[in-house]
């Protein structure tokens, strides 16, 4: 089969050879928030300046090969286009070098999303442990990371040139945000209303509490040489932060009112939300965390008007912390106490599926 190549000069040449295809499946997992410009969609994400990137290594002849789609680093890059031509899968199209099969050979994909994820502190690699691993640094890259694994044995009998390599992706971060209100349980002067003007999370203990660069092996080989391909493995690089380091630090401007229902505006009650303006608003007020226990050493630190900014801190309750979850806390004020509650969603889910109360 014939491929021609592309009009714009800065796609690939396509060459005549079996085209590796792509499919993107996008519709029945968590794909949601934090792809750029708040877009639902992995493929608008990657219709408008970001791409996947795809490792590849396979077995032929019984010997294994790195790099194998054809440029010096072994990536290949899938953007995606309303409009593809018609070499191109349900839209899913190369960037700059196209791939194609060698028949005969037993492949692994890795695919990563963003492919310009290597920044601020972050780097791809390979270890003896797993084929891919990437040191993320939370800190500094607050973007949605997705990930999947897939393989594809050109011997088997069910192999065919024309079927596209599925690539199912999964989100390897947790996402977590916090809204404040009143409770005024007790109807009394305490003030209805007020304004949040700072919000971070502290560490109270050395090397305990939330870390914010961490090591993910993506795929685990079993002792048998076999590989777990699923496997979402997130181990601490460098201790957790510093006791007394604020940890997503924002200050800003964020009303909130009372959940008695005297103060509202239209009957709607009003939460202060951090992260609603500044470095985090893009994220829809998430925050974006490695995956891992927190162990009742970490502080979520405010501040309120009504308290001339006077610093406030609770401990943050014990909780694991799963790749493609959401985490909602909901921390209630009153005059006398504070309660917090966390409602635990999947990625893909505006509202929640689990409810928790600490």
């Amino acid at each position: 089969m014939a491929f021609i190549s592309c009009d714009d000069d800065n796609g690939p040449q396509y060459e005549s050879g079996n085209l590796i295809t792509w499919d993107v499946v996008t519709t029945d997992i968590p794909v949601g928030r934090a792809l750029i410009d708040k877009n639902e969609e992995l493929n608008l994400a990657c219709s408008t300046g970001k791409s996947i990137g795809i490792k590849s290594s396979y077995i032929l002849d019984g010997k294994v090969s790195q790099n194998v789609l054809g440029n010096p680093d072994g990536d290949v890059s899938l953007t995606y286009s309303k409009t593809p031509v018609t070499e191109h899968l349900n839209g899913w199209s190369y960037g700059k070098t196209a791939a194609y099969w060698e028949l005969g050979a037993k492949y692994t994909f890795n695919a990563y999303y963003p492919m310009d994820i290597t920044k601020n502190g972050n780097d791809i690699t390979t270890s003896d442990n797993s084929p891919f691993v990437i040191r993320h640094n939370a800190k500094y890259n607050q973007e949605d990371l997705m990930m999947t694994y897939a393989t594809v044995n050109t011997e088997s009998n069910s192999f065919s040139t024309s079927s596209p390599v599925v690539l199912k992706m999964q989100h390897m971060l947790s996402a977590l945000t916090f809204r404040f209100s009143f409770q005024n349980r007790d109807n009394t002067t305490f003030a209805a209303t007020d304004t949040l003007t700072a919000f971070s999370l502290k560490n109270t203990e050395s090397n305990k509490g939330i870390y914010t660069y961490g090591k993910l092996e993506f795929g685990i080989y079993n002792t048998d040489g076999t590989l777990d391909g699923d496997s979402i493995h997130w181990t601490n690089i460098s201790g957790a932060v510093s006791p007394g380091e604020k940890i997503y630090e924002w200050t800003g401007i964020s009303p909130m009112t009372s959940t008695n229902g005297t103060v509202q505006t239209g009957g709607v009650l009003d939460y202060a939300i951090p992260y609603s303006s500044g470095n985090y608003s893009d994220n829809d007020t998430f925050i974006l965390l490695i995956p891992q226990e927190i162990d009742g050493t970490t502080q979520v630190c405010y501040q309120l008007k009504s308290t001339d900014n006077t610093e406030h801190s609770f401990i943050l309750p014990n909780v694991t912390y799963l790749p493609g979850k959401r985490y909602h806390y909901d921390i209630h004020i009153s005059s006398t106490d504070i309660e917090v509650s966390l409602t635990i969603a999947d990625w893909n889910k505006r509202y929640s599926s689990v409810i928790i109360t600490p």
